[in-house]
């Protein structure tokens, strides 16, 4: 009996802290948002009421140190991790500043162990993660900023592009986002082991996934895997038969979505990730047809990231009506380069610097070479100081504050 009240009061007290932390992440992200879609729905059914939201300023990083906080409520609660008594180290936990602001979100069994570990100075340690950071400020500086010059005026002037110029541009944001994000995440994730931590990978050339299970693997690796662990499987996950398998992957994305932002744009990418994933699920067959020749999978791998890049154009418009617009022009087939040619040079740069990524990601996932690498201490001062002069000629040095800092 005693075990059973006790089981109930982990239970509740578990319970407690969800509602807490999840109740303040609401209010500060979701709160206006459902508020203004009560208004709508109210003025659709005739009821005029004066409106009225609260101005309440957004903390930076809040996703990620609420889900990192959640994370480890569920671990202590499925008994995957110890109770922190320290309050410094708990607090370390949440808020150690390399990932607090953008991420990635690291599991309490992974890094609470870190932290309570005696840290010791490895200078091979140090230099993998200096050449995270010097990594990841390339793909911020020169690729995702580069990007932007001319991915932004084709989203906020999209009457002035025309259809190539619009299909181009949304390429181009493909590649800026993950300029933006993975770069955030290389620097915190090198910073991190400069300071003798290890967060794990969070980007593993996601633009080289072949199918979109394969993308999820791949992308923005702490959050799916977040979602995976403490949505999916506990609404039931496999196991309950193919239906209530895709009403769970409805349920998962539609949250990741939402977790972007209070947008309805956020919660439609979601939606779109899902269903993609549920027609993949269901036709398996085609995706799994002759796996080993080389030829298909590059068709498969390009059909991927054209659907990945149609669904960030919902992602990156400011409204779904906005989103239309931009896909239907793209498919008029109408003035096909217009807006180009004033950006002709960022263009060219920004083809040259995603080649340069694509090669870059390709080839460092070959065991060989990696190996290669990191065994030799010359290369690797090379490659630094190659990666300095990089950022120095090339980098885009206007202020343009990271994408995910706003989520």
């Amino acid at each position: 009996m005693n075990n059973e009240k006790k089981k109930e009061n982990k239970k509740k007290f578990m319970y407690l802290s969800i509602f807490l932390n999840a109740g303040i992440f609401f209010i500060f992200k979701y709160l206006n948002f459902f508020i203004d879609s009560l208004y709508l729905v109210l003025d659709n059914l005739n009821f005029s009421l004066n409106k009225n939201t609260f101005n309440i300023i957004l903390p930076i990083g809040i996703s990620f140190f609420t889900f990192q906080k959640l994370s480890y409520i569920f671990d202590l609660y499925n008994r995957k991790c110890n109770v922190e008594k320290n309050y410094i180290i708990f607090s370390s936990y949440v808020s150690l500043f390399p990932q607090l602001i953008a991420g990635p979100i690291v599991r309490a069994k992974k890094l609470l162990p870190q932290l309570n570990k005696k840290i010791k100075f490895i200078l091979s340690k140090f230099i993998d993660g200096l050449i995270l950071v010097f990594w990841g400020f390339f793909l911020k500086l020169c690729l995702a900023d580069t990007l932007s010059v001319f991915v932004d005026p084709c989203f906020d002037n999209t009457t002035s592009f025309g259809s190539i110029s619009l299909l181009l541009g949304s390429i181009f944001f493909s590649f800026q986002l993950y300029g933006d994000f993975a770069g955030y995440s290389l620097i915190a994730i090198g910073l991190g082991k400069m300071m003798g931590f290890d967060f794990g990978i969070n980007f593993n050339s996601p633009y080289f996934a072949d199918s979109i299970r394969n993308f999820w693997q791949r992308w923005h690796i702490s959050l799916s895997t977040w979602f995976r662990d403490y949505v999916y499987i506990p609404l039931g996950g496999n196991r309950n038969g193919v239906l209530n398998r895709y009403k769970y992957v409805l349920i998962t994305m539609s949250l990741a979505g939402l977790w972007h932002g209070a947008n309805l744009t956020f919660l439609i990418w979601g939606l779109i990730h899902a269903i993609m994933l549920i027609i993949e699920d269901s036709f398996s067959i085609f995706f799994k047809f002759k796996q080993d020749n080389s030829f298909f999978k590059l068709i498969k791998i390009i059909f991927v990231f054209l659907c990945i890049t149609f669904a960030l154009i919902v992602f990156r418009s400011d409204n779904l009506t906005d989103a239309i617009f931009f896909i239907n022009k793209i498919f008029e087939f109408k003035n096909l380069f217009d807006g180009a040619s004033v950006h002709k040079f960022y263009i060219f740069k920004g083809i040259l610097l995603i080649s340069v990524v694509l090669f870059t990601d390709y080839f460092t996932n070959k065991s060989k070479i990696k190996e290669k690498f990191n065994n030799n201490n010359k290369i690797r001062f090379i490659s630094l100081l190659i990666l300095a002069l990089t950022i120095s000629f090339f980098g885009t040095f206007d202020e343009v504050p990271f994408i995910y800092f706003q989520f």
